[in-house]
């Protein structure tokens, strides 16, 4: 289903990981748009104009994230954990919260959706998002397997009705409304919560490396524990597990494919100044 808000972005997206596809393989085409369109088939102008349609943002600034020291003036370290778990402003707000026993009959709700960036499969548990993660629309029988073993014992049933009305309170942000508050259920370990709450005090545009989340969650040391826990994010996006990269430098992994976890970072740094 796709929300027509959104539906130019989410028509340009593939156009968009084919770019950031080429400039992973060939760096220096971040900073020569010629060759870059040439390499797409588009002229120069077709490129801009859609990089420009997709990100809400000049070019130059969605390409900036791939020039030298890009990334590493992106990186700052996460706020500390907060106890309420809300993600840092300008995005509507996340109020995370913790289920230790799912609401007795009531179903895990799930639908796969088109969006900016390409396919994703939501989950809701009664009025909160309990799953979100992104897949090529081949793979979707896979992430709604992962989704069952995450929350098994909840019954589940397919609900796209009900999914979708939470499409645009996630991803329609340019317009998200002041104030909006979007409530996130998650079940896991202590560390795995206290890693995904410090990943809430991330702001859009910023990125930090798993020893820093480490830190915040109460862990100092523990980078690669972070990781796991990172890995294990069951909200993509609300919960911004993109937004963290390697000490050593470079993007990283990402659930939702590496070419994904640039789109997203870059159309972060051409919307929020970097910290």
């Amino acid at each position: 289903m796709l929300n027509p808000s959104y539906a130019p972005q989410s028509r340009s997206y593939p156009l968009i990981e084919a770019a950031l596809a080429r400039i992973a393989t060939h760096p220096e085409t971040a900073r020569d748009p010629e060759t870059l369109a040439r390499k797409l088939g588009l002229t120069p102008a077709g490129l801009q104009a859609a990089v420009r349609n997709w990100s809400g943002a000049a070019p130059e600034r969605f390409f900036s994230l791939f020039a030298p020291g890009g990334l590493a003036r992106r990186l700052a370290p996460p706020r500390g954990p907060r106890s309420r778990g809300r993600a840092a402003a300008p995005y509507p707000a996340v109020r995370l919260g913790v289920v230790a026993k799912p609401p007795p009959g009531e179903p895990l709700r799930h639908g796969a959706h088109e969006t900016p960036f390409g396919f994703c499969l939501v989950g809701v548990l009664g009025e909160a998002v309990c799953w979100l993660s992104f897949r090529e629309k081949s793979d979707l029988g896979r992430a709604r397997r992962e989704l069952l073993d995450f929350w098994r014992g909840v019954p589940a049933v397919a609900d796209e009705a009900t999914t979708a009305r939470w499409i645009p309170e996630i991803f329609d942000l340019p317009h998200s409304r002041p104030g909006a508050e979007i409530p996130v259920a998650v079940r896991g370990t202590p560390f795995q919560i206290a890693v995904w709450k410090a990943l809430l005090t991330l702001p859009p545009g910023s990125v930090c490396t798993y020893g820093e989340i480490a830190r915040a969650a109460g862990r100092p040391g523990a980078a690669r524990a972070a990781g796991n826990a990172v890995a294990a994010n069951p909200v993509s996006f609300l919960i911004p597990c993109h937004r963290v990269v390697p000490r050593g430098g470079g993007f990283g992994n990402y659930g939702g494919g590496r070419l994904r976890k640039r789109a997203l970072l870059a159309w972060e740094a051409a919307r929020f100044p970097a910290p």
